[in-house]
């Protein structure tokens, strides 16, 4: 006979000399999401199930705890099997499962943040994994149910590799694995991979990191209950995600808005019999990245905005130049991380060669507080050089139209016709200098006029440094910096700080 919340005292002051019997073979982030709910039920409880869970019951409020490798309930014995609450409960279903957790334990979760103690100390355990890049935030990626597990919410195996390639270059990734091997085809090399040898581990090298990707729930509510920053992609936005309990949590809806397969796990049925109907946008991921350092809490819908908010800055002053800037998303990145390194400097930004006004855009929006002088001829490049590629004449814009792109900005000055005849005399103090101007002569005289001129923490970008098409750019920074001085975070990018 299986005990319901119906047969337990629900209203004892103290603990209730009835003993609950809880039987689960798997499901941490289970018990991490509805830890409130065994702590309010103010019972003795104790908790069934694999060996994993040795020296992490505690944590997760239970009072006992008898290994149990099948962690499903004998016929007969007494106590809540989960399994079979929760598969048969007649509301089961992704959309209601905090109705689920309530009805089984009989205690409204309400908006309770779980009471778990993390040890995050475990950075000695991560650098064990190998691949370790100092300088780089440790992020913990969970594409896969079950660590390694490929059911439920899992990522097609294609999609992880794609996200993989695109967020090395930023971040340590961290995978961890409980399972005897990683799916086939997995690309590792470069990625801080390993197995967590228990639940225990698992939990804390989890709450070691720095930020968390997943798109399987048990690993969001483990990093979210650590207060890690955290990205959840999900194929439909579930209320529960929008619950105060979990406040770290950015969700990222991610079904195609023509979608009408129904699933609501990771869907790979085709639309047309060509393409699966569901896909994880990578650079809207990687701007989802850094939005949920600065904005915790909150869901959003890439396709959607009728039903939910639209992202804000970073991410939305990249949007509005999508297909505007020939500056791509993460050189952008790297000028919002630096527009943010300056904050705090006095003086000015200055921008040598703005073309279509993509890269200003983004610089105007977020360097508010300081003038952005741009430089530009506005009928294409200057006369080329015998070490550069581009002609004369290329990239001419009309003025009036890029004008008016950036005329909501009152912290821009334009300064038109050839740098450097064009530079004010009154020009000092500038905290970020930003050059994007394919031609050697171009660049030399950007260095040679802004270095005299840059504050103590400022940085100096030129872009298409190491770029195929500019060898003008490369040959110009290498001439003025030594390679210690020269910071490369994206390719095509150089960075000099001061």
């Amino acid at each position: 006979m299986r005990v319901t919340h119906s047969d337990l005292d629900h209203n004892a002051p103290t603990k209730s000399p009835m003993t609950l019997h809880v039987w689960r073979s798997g499901g941490l982030g289970d018990f991490i999401y509805m830890e409130p709910a065994i702590r309010k039920r103010n019972q003795r409880m104790i908790l069934h199930a694999p060996a994993a869970y040795t020296d992490l019951w505690r944590r997760i409020g239970f009072d006992a705890f008898v290994p149990n490798e099948t962690g499903k309930a004998p016929p007969g014995a007494p106590g809540l099997d989960l399994h079979w609450a929760v598969e048969k409960h007649p509301e089961d279903g992704w959309l209601d499962r905090v109705s689920i957790w309530e009805d089984i334990f009989g205690v409204p979760l309400g908006d309770d943040a779980p009471q778990v103690e993390f040890n995050r100390k475990r950075q000695d355990d991560l650098l064990e994994l190998g691949g370790y890049r100092p300088g780089l935030p440790l992020l913990y990626y969970s594409p896969f149910t079950s660590c390694a597990g490929l059911g439920g919410r899992s990522s097609p195996v294609p999609v992880v590799n794609a996200m993989l390639d695109a967020l090395l270059p930023w971040y340590n990734v961290v995978m961890l694995t409980q399972h005897p091997s990683w799916p086939d085809g997995l690309h590792l090399d470069g990625v801080m991979a390993g197995a967590a040898t228990s639940d225990l581990k698992y939990l804390d090298m989890v709450a070691s990191c720095d930020l968390c990707l997943s798109n399987d729930s048990g690993g969001l509510y483990v990093a979210a209950a650590a207060g890690l920053p955290c990205v959840g992609i999900y194929d439909h936005v579930p209320p529960w995600l929008r619950a105060r309990r979990f406040p770290t949590i950015y969700s990222l809806y991610s079904r195609w808005p023509d979608c009408r397969c129904g699933h609501h796990d990771a869907c790979t049925k085709p639309v047309d019999g060509t393409e699966p109907c569901k896909v994880f946008p990578v650079e809207e991921v990687l701007l989802a990245l850094q939005d949920c350092e600065q904005q915790q809490g909150q869901v959003y819908s890439i396709w959607d905005h009728r039903t939910i908010p639209v992202i804000v800055p970073p991410t939305q002053a990249i949007r509005d130049v999508t297909g505007r800037s020939l500056v791509n998303v993460q050189k952008l990145r790297v000028l919002w991380e630096l527009s943010r390194d300056v904050a705090d400097l006095s003086g000015c930004a200055v921008e040598v060669g703005v073309y279509t006004g993509g890269s200003a855009y983004c610089l105007a929006t977020w360097m508010r507080d300081k003038t952005l002088h741009l430089f530009d001829t506005m009928k294409g490049l200057p006369e080329p050089t015998e070490v550069d590629l581009h002609g004369q004449g290329e990239f001419a814009v009309d003025e009036d139209e890029v004008r008016g792109f950036l005329g909501g900005f009152s912290n821009i000055q334009w300064h038109v016709g050839e740098f450097p005849q064009t530079m004010p005399k009154g020009l000092k103090n500038v905290a970020l200098a930003h050059c994007d101007c394919d031609l050697y002569e171009s660049a030399k005289a950007f260095i040679e006029r802004m270095v005299p001129l840059m504050v103590p923490g400022g940085c100096l970008v030129v872009d298409d440094y190491q770029w195929g098409p500019c060898p003008g750019i490369t040959k110009a920074v290498d001439e003025a910096f030594p390679p210690d001085r020269i910071e490369v975070r994206t390719p095509g990018q150089a960075i000099v700080h001061f």
